[in-house]
């Protein structure tokens, strides 16, 4: 009989626009459930008409509390357990999620891996972001939770070195994630004006877009390109009307948020993929980018930090004249973009889903013995 592994994630499947949530989540389990049984827990209530094929999805019917979504995992989980035994929890999420876990590790006695996402390594007093922008109460609730499971996981080698400035009790894992190359497959254009500028993320403070705005005019300044900014915007329009004031709005196109398979048609048609973000645990976009022969230029953070100079092009954080450089640089120089494209398309093809689902199916076994 296949071990019985129990997600327990706070949304992110069957969630938000098109039902489709965190897209690489949703294809973590869909690549698990070929391996192991799955029980994905989620602390948020699910679309309604969103089915899980091949596994199994248990959901509030209702946002709870933090004291509410305890009361309701121990019911829960419990009553899965006594169907079919639970053989090792995997949380998505490091807080609240993460505490839950610790908790049902406890009481049932599991093995437990936190797999830290977004901002469970950090803290940017600025725009409010990170958990530990917390009181020292929730800040040593956070280390304490870190401190008790079995395996700590982050995206990258950027993620790892933040956490590090918070908490070092524990040495974490390294494992991004990759990406489904069936998906995403590089695609040969001609390196020429129009270029063809993407940014693909939701508009919203930790994602720094006046940083790409101001970059993209100071690069028109010296070619002629045209940019796509995908994503579902919380920031009411003050974007667009940024870019009416920096003179550039005719080479700027906002697009709401899209189902996450034309993501693709986007970066078929792009030659750069820029992302100004003043933090990211990874970024998923960049390995999606990289997979699909789009050379990538940005803030260092994530996987563009961890990749500098391999595949990538980075700038320091609001840097946008650095950022504007290195565009130039490379569509000056041929031979260094092409250079950076099939580095990208080849470390994404070596890590790509199966890869990564290979190093949790090791992690998993290290403790199922």
């Amino acid at each position: 009989m296949r071990k019985h592994i129990a997600i327990l994630i706070p949304g992110g499947i069957g969630t938000g626009s098109y039902s489709q949530g965190i897209p690489v989540i949703h294809t973590f389990v869909d690549r698990l459930k070929l391996i192991y049984k799955v029980t994905v827990f989620s602390l948020h209530p699910i679309n309604a008409g969103f089915k899980p094929q091949g596994y199994e999805l248990i959901a509030p019917l209702n946002t709870q509390s933090l004291f509410t979504q305890i009361l309701w995992l121990q019911k829960v989980f419990a009553r899965r357990q006594k169907q079919q035994r639970i053989d090792l929890i995997h949380v998505f999420w490091g807080f609240p999620a993460g505490f839950l876990g610790v908790l049902l590790k406890f009481r049932f006695r599991l093995p437990l891996i936190i797999h830290l996402q977004g901002g469970d390594a950090t803290a940017i007093q600025e725009i409010n972001y990170g958990v530990f922008q917390a009181s020292k109460v929730k800040k040593a609730l956070i280390k304490w939770t870190y401190q008790q499971t079995d395996e700590l996981i982050t995206l990258t080698n950027f993620q790892q070195s933040k956490l590090q400035e918070h908490f070092t009790k524990k040495t974490t894992e390294v494992i991004p994630f990759g990406v489904n190359t069936a998906l995403f497959q590089p695609k040969t254009k001609e390196l020429k004006p129009p270029y063809q500028f993407l940014h693909l993320a939701h508009l919203n403070p930790v994602k720094s877009q006046t940083t790409l705005l101001d970059a993209f005019q100071k690069v028109c300044k010296e070619v002629d390109g045209q940019l796509f900014i995908v994503g579902g915007d919380t920031l009411a329009g003050a974007l667009e009307q940024y870019s009416k004031r920096l003179g550039i709005n005719d080479r700027v196109s906002f697009v709401d948020i899209v189902p996450y398979q034309q993501t693709v048609d986007y970066l078929d048609k792009a030659h750069i993929l820029l992302h100004t973000s003043l933090y990211e645990g990874q970024a998923m976009v960049v390995a999606e980018a990289m997979a699909s022969g789009v050379v990538v230029c940005g803030t260092k953070v994530g996987l563009i930090d961890d990749l500098e100079d391999e595949c990538t092009l980075a700038s320091p954080i609001k840097d946008s004249q650095k950022l504007a450089q290195n565009v130039l640089k490379l569509l000056k120089n041929e031979a260094l973009y092409r250079h950076l494209q099939a580095k990208g398309v080849a470390w994404s093809q070596q890590h790509d889903i199966d890869w990564t689902i290979q190093q949790f199916d090791n992690l998993y076994q290290k403790h199922l013995g």
